[in-house]
């Protein structure tokens, strides 16, 4: 196992490829990135984050295989969050309706960069996913869509 292996397995295309499909989409990659982020799945392939850049997944030799950042975030590409700046682009994310979006002190995503612990980001991608594709069912199934 490797990096190679742990891409085709949790980030089969890139976030931008995935939010250019839409949102739920774009979900179901934001969820599929961070189960590759569990302690079982890193062992699995051999990865660890770095000791020195935060968020970043590298092999043995220190090679960065992705980020744990924004700008590999599928939602973050979806709602153009790097074109419209944090304050207007983060309102709308679904991470902001579930879990108090990912730059506020309590957040999942906080905890994940302080711990390493995805955890709790997990839960809360399943709920924002959910909550997403209950939003896209709901605006196909209404008369005039």
């Amino acid at each position: 196992m490797s990096g190679k292996t742990w891409l085709a397995e949790f980030y089969p295309e890139t976030a931008r490829e995935a939010a250019e499909r839409g949102i739920v989409a774009a979900g179901k990659h934001c969820l599929q990135k961070w189960l590759g982020f569990t302690p079982e799945a890193l062992k699995k392939h051999h990865l660890h984050f770095d000791k020195f850049c935060v968020g970043a997944l590298v092999n043995y030799r220190g090679e960065e295989i992705t980020h744990a950042g924004p700008g590999y975030c599928a939602y973050c590409q979806a709602l153009e969050i790097w074109q419209k700046g944090w304050q207007k682009g983060c309102k709308k994310c679904p991470l902001a309706h579930i879990a108090s979006g990912c730059y506020n002190e309590n957040s999942p995503y906080r905890e994940f960069i302080n711990t390493r612990d995805p955890s709790r980001l997990i839960a809360a991608l399943r709920k924002a996913l959910f909550w997403v594709q209950a939003r896209e069912e709901e605006a196909n199934s209404s008369p005039g869509a």
